[in-house]
């Protein structure tokens, strides 16, 4: 009668002692032995990605764009939405976090952007530089400048940890989100989810159970 609650399987033990759970209802979504990863549909399920979107005129469609304006680097003029696109295609090291950085720093602060749309279509990247750019990201304040992630086809490893900074995410329906972290460091899952838990949680009002599954296999 309360909702829907995501935990992992110690906590859940702990719940049936203080709530009424309908065993019935009960579903093992992530089993272990592997990072979690959700297609478009299920992580639109579970709350993390707000809307579901074909091509860019979905997306302008949904963000309440005139058809044209969602163009990377547009200057909108006098609209009260000055949005801009930045690219995450390439590999993701700290070379490229500075400069992701100071571009949406500087077009936040000299052009007056308010919505910045991350554009992250099949990128790798270091876990340390992607740690920096998602505490950068879960700090600017939503009042000033809004974002949003876009997730074309996928965004795997330790990617995901950039959307899941975001106020939005948006997926293509065939899209991807996270798997495949078998290559990260024991450090590296330590530093993600410092990030997780200290920024991204309660600025961004993830479900902590989830975000973690990103990143542990277990």
């Amino acid at each position: 009668d309360q909702g829907n609650r995501l935990v992992f399987a110690k906590e859940l033990k702990e719940l049936e002692r203080t709530r009424t759970i309908n065993s019935s209802r009960t579903v093992t979504i992530f089993p272990g032995g592997e990072a979690a990863s959700l297609t478009a549909r299920q992580a639109r399920d579970f709350g993390v990605v707000s809307r579901l979107v074909k091509n860019r005129q979905d997306l302008e469609l949904l963000l309440g764009l005139a058809t044209g304006d969602l163009r990377i680097d547009s200057q909108l003029g006098n609209s009260s939405l000055r949005p801009r696109i930045f690219l995450m295609d390439r590999f993701i090291d700290e070379r490229f976090v500075e400069t992701r950085k100071s571009m949406i720093d500087r077009a936040v602060r000299e052009d007056g952007v308010n919505f910045i749309c991350l554009w992250i279509d099949r990128p790798d990247g270091s876990a340390a530089a992607l740690s920096g750019f998602a505490d950068f990201l879960s700090k600017l304040d939503a009042k000033e400048v809004r974002t949003v992630a876009y997730i074309p086809t996928m965004a795997r490893g330790a990617i995901p940890l950039v959307a899941l900074a975001c106020d939005d995410v948006v997926m293509h329906p065939d899209a991807l989100l996270g798997g495949k972290t078998d290559s990260l460091t024991n450090e590296e899952r330590s530093d993600l989810l410092a990030v997780v838990n200290d920024n991204i949680v309660p600025l961004k009002m993830r479900n902590r159970a989830l975000a973690d599954a990103m990143f542990t296999p277990d």
